[in-house]
């Protein structure tokens, strides 16, 4: 293909999402829908194939804040970094489909994937002093990127107007003195500022989604707050969705409307926040809240027992049962379904909760 028909093409598909947008916002607010339908990501190492997610699906509506948890390295991270094209080629290999409004990613052209992704995401990395620059200005960062975001949409930005959405946006996230922070360089404001910087980063390309993989781990429990309150607010008054990628569970209680829990690249248990909480039901899940530490009664936090399996040769079909205290003779033999659980939305990927065939051999 031609750089002419690329260009056509790449062209047709965005009008064709912009289109529906534009129906949507004159029916009352553009609605769009982001699905991870049954992804795989392998990468190939002299030591194998590593299958580091394992047939994910996982649904992100419209103004919907979603937290993934789970231990380190589960593959939380790669599964948003498959989402935004960042994966190592060709090590990295895709399989699956990831929909957006019912246009699968993974089908389009480079060129295509990457005015979509620029147009619809944006993420906040966990390092925020790493994500900046050090020899230019905030300012030079943040004029350069909303000078590309305006040719992109076919604009042409004065240099007042973009100092003045430079402000805006510093003010957006809560900076009390932008015209000083556009001043600076990033080794001169502290972590919570920087952070607060990376955000009003990624908010001026005007995203539909915003992908923010550990967003506090660097940062004290005051400023974690303010944070967490800030995405909050970029859900419930700018109806923007976000996917909050953490291993703290009291993040994801205090500001997700949804919760999905990962281990090794499975997602095991989905539902909204005050039912995991309430009720969790994948052992993993179970184990992961008993791991965390109470400040009333006697009992010590429990941990558990075991670690992540190796990538290169999981555990076959269910990966968790080589730890789990409820393991059967099924969860060796076959991968369980995710399956419903009450009319929540609560889903599990469990024979626990499976066949009457599981339920007799859990009773033995």
């Amino acid at each position: 293909m031609d750089g002419t028909a690329m260009d056509a093409r790449t062209r047709s598909v965005t009008v064709a999402l912009e289109q529906r947008e534009g129906r949507q916002g004159r029916e009352g607010g553009a609605q769009h829908t982001l699905r991870f339908d049954d992804l795989s990501v392998t990468f190939q190492s002299g030591e194998g194939t590593a299958r580091v997610v394992d047939r994910a699906t996982l649904e992100v509506r419209q103004g919907e804040l979603i937290g993934i948890v789970g231990e380190t390295g589960c593959g939380k991270s790669v599964l948003m970094r498959a989402l935004l094209d960042l994966l190592p080629r060709p090590a990295a290999r895709v399989a699956g489909r990831i929909e957006f409004d019912g246009t699968d990613l993974l089908r389009l052209t480079p060129r295509e994937r990457r005015r979509l992704t620029l147009r619809y995401f944006n993420m906040v990395f966990q390092d925020p002093v790493g994500s900046l620059n050090p020899f230019f200005t905030i300012g030079n960062q943040m004029r350069e990127v909303l000078t590309q975001a305006g040719r992109r949409n076919g604009q042409r930005l004065s240099r007042a107007r973009i100092q003045q959405r430079a402000v805006e946006l510093l003010r957006t996230v809560r900076l009390d003195d932008p015209e000083r922070v556009l001043r600076s360089y990033s080794f001169q404001l502290s972590g919570g500022m920087n952070q607060r910087v990376s955000i009003a980063l990624a908010l001026s390309v005007d995203p539909w989604l915003i992908v923010a993989d550990e967003p506090t781990t660097a940062l004290d429990v005051t400023v974690q707050a303010e944070i967490l309150s800030l995405f909050d607010a970029l859900v419930r008054e700018q109806g923007r969705s976000v996917l909050l990628i953490t291993h703290s569970l009291g993040v994801v209680r205090q500001v997700a409307d949804r919760v999905a829990v990962m281990y090794a690249g499975v997602v095991v248990e989905e539902a909204s926040t005050p039912d995991l909480f309430a009720s969790p039901l994948h052992p993993y899940t179970v184990g992961l809240l008993a791991c965390v530490p109470r400040l009333t009664g006697q009992a010590v936090a429990k941990g558990i027992p075991g670690t992540l399996p190796d990538y290169t040769a999981p555990p076959t079909a269910c990966r968790f049962h080589p730890r789990c205290p409820h393991a059967m003779p099924i969860c060796r033999e076959t991968r369980p379904p995710a399956i419903a659980v009450g009319d929540g939305g609560h889903r599990v990927a469990c024979w626990l909760y499976g066949d009457e065939r599981a339920r007799a051999e859990a009773t033995v």
